[in-house]
């Protein structure tokens, strides 16, 4: 029974623990999703904002009249409960199920009625998904177009709407000739004049942006031929990081022509209230006294809520608030605005001002960035004002709101619409060089492209009156890795459109574009310049200011690099690109690695990516971190400083260096380990460097880690590895390596001497002396580089011929580096002492004892106090002792230390006791008589 109770027990525990673990799981799983969720109310809308994923999954699907459902990902807990308690006008409920199918949650919105329709569409930048619920237009009867839109007034109707706002009486009625635009007043936002019937779309050359270049105005200085073009710069480019400029879309001119012929309100005097102050909101109106005007007209409304005046009155308060926004920006004046003017349209429907109201208000959600309150506007204009002549550039617009929603099939099946059943053809010509555009915002070049080519071979002359299709076929060549062809079309469109504002890009991109086909720093760093001239402030042209700026990085002083870092960060500040802060980091790390100024360079890669974990290009600033590393260790070890290069080396080998694969970071900690003496680590890492290398030899990879590294020759490896392994007196390795040499001769001339040193080392050791004295000598005979470098060399072989007794070609060899060092000054200190010895050794064998000591005097009194010279002295002072010359021999020894425990300073004191000893005893046996006979 206590058994029983027991078992139940543990697993009553059991399975509670089990359910706190999976509900902790579920709970943290859902607190720690990034999906945040915020729903509110806009205009007449209520909007769903979902974000934190950047690839969206989910199914929005309706489910009776007034339900709608929504899986999602997993949204985290603030949001869900956020959702859970929202309602407003249009929406009821909502509902979140957190066990939707395969872990998704799933919405459901309860609406307040069945005439709500809903919209859901997607944002790149930043990534969201965005759905909008909002009430269906009612359905009111079509009015068709007729010629003239004749104001329906009663008799005692006070207003009269003329166009134009100038007192001007010949003038026509607003409502007949508004949008009818004349070709020679209208302009493009962008800056150019256009010739397309009035339409507003195309661009010509004037000056606003610098003088045209007549002296070469297809910039043929920028072109670059086949042969130029370099495949090393064009993989070296892979590493680096490019912007996206923006795509040239074409701007509408509808909103401006519109803006520019405002209605003219007039009202007729009459001697009654109501009218007297009716005249005076007027003349508030006309003097811009816009905030006295509202509430005026408020307070007149109320008085007079059945007034006469309420639609003119109600025209103008609307107007009112547009100007306010206008002028001031603020987002509320807008959204008064616009519900005024749709309550006007509502109820006014025959107004002479309904069809201006309509299309304001749709150009300027469009203007303002709402495309998706442009869409319902215009839609709306289309269903209640069918068979207007303004028909097709209202679908045209719609398919620019439907693109900015990136609902790119519906706004290519508008642009293909409107081609075929235009009734003006030049709204079709604008329909089919605007479908290019779609391909565009998709990223599909290769389509965008051709149908930009569709448009110019269906409609050849008006061709040359779309920028957008040069633009962005430039463009989107680059982006196909046609570099060549992008930069021709780049040329031609910046030829043919130079006052257009994306030249500053156009420019900016041919510099780099030039830079990525190899022309060089000069060319590149000319288009550049040129991008700054002509468009100096824009966001294009702010880009090649700041590559111009890195480029000079590397010859600036300290005073200059801080200036141009602060006016670099003032430039990256005001210039809104995606990308932005990831371009200019990346790009100022390498002007400061181009600098030979490592560390910062380091530091600021490595800052970013650890304060941006979901930068697009992580794996380009990894990269750059690791070649700051290795250039580091390489330069320390160029300097001969392998303690700093080993340190570095330790201080990323868990990090920053565990993964890589890079063979010339091992080769030059290689190198380290080398000078540092360490010559069986050295050793190891030489052999799987050359095993790295061998494994890709004459592949494409060779190629491409050639250009990104700084590789280190196969001859090159083997004759470290022979050296060190010398140094390890492993000499028969030694010399299968030096054997392994595929192009001694392509050596740099320090490895060559290092060849020849290694190869007498391992004849040496093999007793091979005529073999070793053979390398060295023909190392000399055929050297072309400055001859102070074989110092060492000559040095050598003079050693091997004074071991062989061939003292007259050592001495030869010595008197050459003597010479070298008279000449010059430039022998190393170590070479010209041992020289300086040698020549003594090899004077004294000869038997030319005199020459000897006087070339040991000079080795004394070149180097006295830098050298430990105590053994020459004291073989200078035993020459001289020797022969006789015990004066001489004392003035040398005297400068021997006076330390009775030095060595040469005894042995030297024992020399001139032992001479005086014998002086002594010689005296005195010629002073005594019977010694006569011994002396003889």
């Amino acid at each position: 029974m206590n058994l029983m109770m027991a078992t139940s027990s543990l697993y009553i525990r059991t399975f509670v623990v089990l359910a706190i673990a999976i509900c902790s799981t579920k709970v943290g799983a859902q607190s720690q999703s990034q999906v945040s969720a915020e729903m509110n109310r806009i205009a007449d809308s209520s909007q769903l904002e979902l974000k934190g994923n950047s690839n969206w999954k989910y199914d929005l699907r309706r489910d009776g009249d007034r339900k709608v459902v929504m899986r999602v990902p997993a949204l985290s807990s603030p949001s869900a409960v956020r959702l859970r308690g929202y309602t407003d006008e249009v929406v009821q409920k909502v509902e979140v199920n957190e066990q939707g199918v395969d872990g998704q949650f799933e919405i459901t919105f309860i609406l307040k009625n069945s005439n709500i329709d809903f919209f859901d569409y997607q944002t790149e930048d930043p990534p969201k998904l965005i759905v909008d619920f909002f009430p269906k237009d009612d359905e009111k009867p079509q009015v068709a177009e007729v010629k003239k839109e004749e104001p329906k007034v009663a008799a005692n109707q006070p207003s009269k709407l003329p166009a134009k706002n100038s007192g001007d009486k010949s003038r026509k009625p607003a409502a007949t000739e508004f949008m009818q635009i004349p070709g020679s007043d209208t302009t493009v936002a962008t800056g150019p004049k256009v010739d397309l019937g009035g339409d507003g779309i195309g661009s010509e050359k004037d000056f606003k942006h610098g003088a045209f270049d007549g002296g070469d105005p297809e910039f043929k200085r920028f072109s670059m031929a086949d042969y130029e073009i370099s495949e090393k710069a064009m993989i070296a480019s892979l590493g680096n990081i490019y912007l996206r400029f923006p795509a040239l879309r074409l701007d509408s001119p509808h909103l401006a022509t519109l803006l520019k012929n405002p209605p003219v309100y007039e009202i007729v005097k009459k001697s009654t209230p109501e009218n007297e102050e009716a005249q005076l909101l007027l003349k508030l109106f006309i003097n811009k006294r816009r905030t006295v005007f509202v509430k005026t007209a408020k307070d007149f409304l109320k008085r007079w809520p059945k007034t006469q005046y309420e639609e003119i009155i109600r025209y103008m308060m609307a107007d009112t608030y547009y100007e306010l926004w206008r002028t001031e920006h603020n987002a509320t004046d807008f959204e008064t605005a616009m519900g005024l003017y749709r309550h006007l349209s509502e109820k006014y429907p025959d107004s002479v001002l309904a069809t201006r109201t309509l299309l304001l208000m749709g150009y300027s959600y469009l203007d303002r960035g709402d495309s998706f309150g442009a869409l319902k506007s215009l839609q709306r204009f289309l269903r209640v004002r069918v068979g207007t002549k303004f028909t097709d550039q209202v679908k045209i617009s719609i398919a620019e709101a439907y693109l900015n929603l990136n609902r790119f099939d519906d706004s290519l099946a508008q642009l293909k619409d409107i081609e075929t059943t235009a009734k003006n053809k030049k709204d079709a010509v604008e329909a089919s060089f605007r479908k290019g555009d779609v391909s565009f915002q998709q990223k599909d070049f290769v389509g965008a492209v051709q149908a930009y080519e569709t448009a110019m071979k269906k409609y050849p002359e008006f061709a040359g009156q779309f920028p957008n299709v040069w633009y962005n076929t430039a463009e989107a060549q680059f982006w196909q890795g046609a570099y060549r062809k992008s930069l021709d079309s780049y040329r031609e469109y910046v030829h043919r459109f130079p006052a257009n504002d994306h030249g500053g890009y156009a420019l900016t991109r041919v510099g780099e574009l030039l830079e990525i086909m190899g022309a060089g720093e000069k060319r590149s760093g000319g288009a550049f310049l040129e991008s700054q001239f002509r468009y100096r402030g824009t966001p294009g042209a702010n880009v090649a200011r700041i590559r111009t700026l890195i480029s000079r990085f590397p010859e600036m002083k300290d005073k200059e690099l801080r200036a141009a870092v602060n006016e670099i960060n003032d430039l990256t500040a005001k210039t809104d690109l995606t990308g932005m802060n990831e371009f200019v980091a990346l790009a100022a790390a390498d002007g400061h690695w181009k600098r030979g100024d490592f560390k910062t360079s380091t530091e600021q890669l490595i800052s970013f990516y650890q304060q941006n974990p979901n930068a697009a290009n992580r794996g380009k600033f990894q990269q750059r971190v690791v070649r700051n590393i290795t250039s580091a260790i390489k330069d320390n070890v160029e300097k001969e400083n392998f303690i700093e290069a080993l340190r570095v080396n330790s201080m990323y080998a868990q990090n920053w260096l565990k993964d890589s694969n890079r063979i010339d970071t091992r080769y030059y900690v290689g190198r380290a380990f080398e000078q540092a003496g360490v010559y069986k680590e050295a050793v190891e890492i030489y052999r799987d460097t050359l095993n790295q290398l061998y494994s890709i030899r004459g592949t494409k990879r060779e190629k491409e880690r050639s250009v990104f590294e700084i590789l280190p020759d196969a001859d090159s490896i083997n004759l470290r590895l022979a050296k060190t392994l010398v140094r390890e007196k492993n000499f028969a390795r030694a010399a299968e390596h030096l054997k392994a040499l595929s192009s001694p001769t392509k050596l740099k001339d320090k490895e060559l001497i290092e060849r020849a040193e290694v190869s007498a080392d391992v004849a040496e050791a093999r007793g091979q002396l005529d073999t070793a004295k053979s390398f060295l000598s023909e190392l000399v005979s055929t050297w072309k580089g400055q001859p102070v470098e074989v110092s060492g060399v000559y040095l050598r072989l003079a050693k091997l011929q004074n071991q062989t007794k061939n003292f007259s070609d050592a001495d030869l060899a010595l008197a050459k580096i003597i010479a070298m060092q008279k000449d010059t000054n430039l022998v190393p200190e170590d070479v010209y002492a041992s020289a300086l010895e040698l020549r003594g050794d090899v004077l004294l064998a000869r038997g030319d004892r005199d020459e000897s000591v006087r070339t040991f005097k000079e080795l004394l009194e070149s180097y006295d106090g830098k050298r430990p010279l105590g053994a020459i002295r004291y073989k200078t002072g035993k020459i001289l002792f020797d022969n006789g010359d015990l004066k001489g021999a004392e003035n040398i020894w005297a400068e021997l230390k006076q330390d009775k425990n030095d060595l040469w300073h005894k042995l030297a004191q024992e020399q001139l006791q032992g001479a005086r000893w014998k002086g002594d005893y010689k005296k005195y046996i010629e002073r005594i008589p019977a010694m006569e006979n011994m002396k003889r």
